[in-house]
């Protein structure tokens, strides 16, 4: 059975994110203060950028990684008094630690463990700094705060790493500093206040940055979201027959275009176009207002028995339609649309028409393609129009070529040569 059904009452369904857009220009106009979306939207950020955003901390980590590890050389000369820790240090915890975040971010982990790792990535090449800072009796190692600095800079710039998670490795990094700089009397002390003011003011400068660079992000992947829910609607509306609500040529030339990228469903494809008898004398008599009625009702008719096989509807032009039909042989398809016919004729519309029985009927003609071989929708239409004027020759309110007996219905009078 063809899961095309849908497309017979609107588009073929794309692929619109289950949001509207009164909630997404609610959180525009909130300018994501906090850095958070609604529920909705925060879940629907991370499935949309979730896997990039690990993609981007691994590249950004392991260059990082090799700059930290390569300043071993500039410890031989600054602290020589403990190259041998340096070494462990830099080679040997840093690496661990960037070596184990690397594998988590390679499983594209939830948010929290995503950023926490980043976060802990900043943390401890400023701990390992401090150690060194701790350890050393050199005069060059109170430069090596400035290491701190470029870390902050590092997770702010390259790794982007979130606003909440960023500011948590800031006021660690912090606290690490003054937890040495205390307790570090090589410089006077107007110049460790420097250093200290130096170090506070870039933290802030770095947080300043961070956020604006996050909301920055957010705000413009919610505007591009904004864009395709328009754009989204758009192609909806542009694909659907605005009086009955069914798919208009071009939903069928899309879901053509379904069918022929699933092998089974294109293996057995029917085109059916179905067309209201003497629907001109029935707007002549009713009005074009009853005409519009009569097309809906007969659409209605028509979406409701296809939809119990999944086959799909779509107007067509004026009072023609076209029924999209998979998953059946030729015997099959004919089948279907002679219980269309019937359902048409048993729901009793009134027409002027005596001959019609005083109600609305329906011609049909069908083509099929049963070989599994490629079909060409345009042939299948042409072979299905050709059938429909055999209908109506042969006197209307049947279906060309003709079906074989439904299960459980006895041959109605009107196709036994009604004229």
């Amino acid at each position: 059975m063809s899961n095309i059904g849908a497309a017979g009452m609107a588009a073929v369904p794309t692929e619109t994110p289950a949001v509207n857009q009164t909630e997404i220009v609610r959180n525009i106009a909130s300018g994501v203060r906090w850095m958070r979306f609604t529920p909705g939207l925060e879940r629907l950020f991370e499935a949309e950028t979730g896997a990039r955003r690990s993609r981007q901390l691994m590249i950004g980590i392991i260059p990082a990684l090799l700059l930290f590890e390569a300043i071993v050389v500039t410890d031989f000369q600054a602290l020589p008094d403990i190259v041998w820790p340096a070494i462990v240090l830099r080679l040997g915890a840093m690496n661990l630690v960037g070596l184990f975040a690397l594998l988590i971010l390679w499983r594209n982990p939830p948010p929290a463990l995503r950023e926490g790792v980043a976060m802990a990535v900043i943390i401890a090449q400023s701990a390992i700094l401090m150690v060194l800072v701790a350890l050393s009796d050199s005069a060059y190692r109170g430069h090596y705060h400035v290491g701190m600095l470029l870390g902050l800079m590092f997770g702010v710039m390259v790794l982007r790493v979130r606003f909440w998670y960023m500011l948590a490795a800031a006021v660690a990094t912090c606290f690490l500093f003054m937890a040495t700089s205390l307790n570090y009397s090589g410089l006077p002390q107007i110049e460790q206040q420097g250093m200290a003011s130096v170090m506070f003011a870039a933290t802030i400068f770095s947080m300043m940055a961070g956020y604006s660079l996050e909301r920055e992000q957010r705000l413009t992947w919610l505007r591009s979201l904004n864009e395709r829910l328009r754009s989204d609607r758009f192609e909806e509306l542009s694909s659907v027959d605005p009086l009955t609500g069914l798919g208009n040529r071009r939903a069928l030339d899309r879901a053509v275009e379904h069918v022929r990228g699933d092998r089974r469903a294109a293996a057995s494809v029917s085109m059916a176009l179905v067309d209201i008898d003497h629907f001109k004398a029935y707007n002549d008599a009713f009005g074009h207002v009853a005409g519009d009625d009569c097309l809906r009702r007969v659409a209605g008719l028509l979406l409701a028995e296809a939809r119990k096989r999944g086959d799909a509807v779509f107007r067509f032009g004026g009072e023609e339609f076209v029924v999209l039909i998979t998953g059946t042989d030729a015997a099959g398809a004919r089948q279907a649309c002679e219980r269309m016919r019937r359902l048409i004729e048993a729901d009793s519309i009134p027409h002027v028409m005596p001959r019609r029985g005083g109600r609305v009927t329906v011609s049909i003609g069908v083509a099929s393609v049963t070989d599994g071989t490629a079909f060409d929708a345009d042939a299948l239409i042409f072979e299905a129009d050709r059938q429909l004027y055999l209908a109506k020759s042969q006197g209307r309110n049947r279906i060309s070529p003709p079906a074989l007996a439904v299960a459980g219905a006895a041959e109605p009078a009107s196709q036994a040569g009604r004229a």
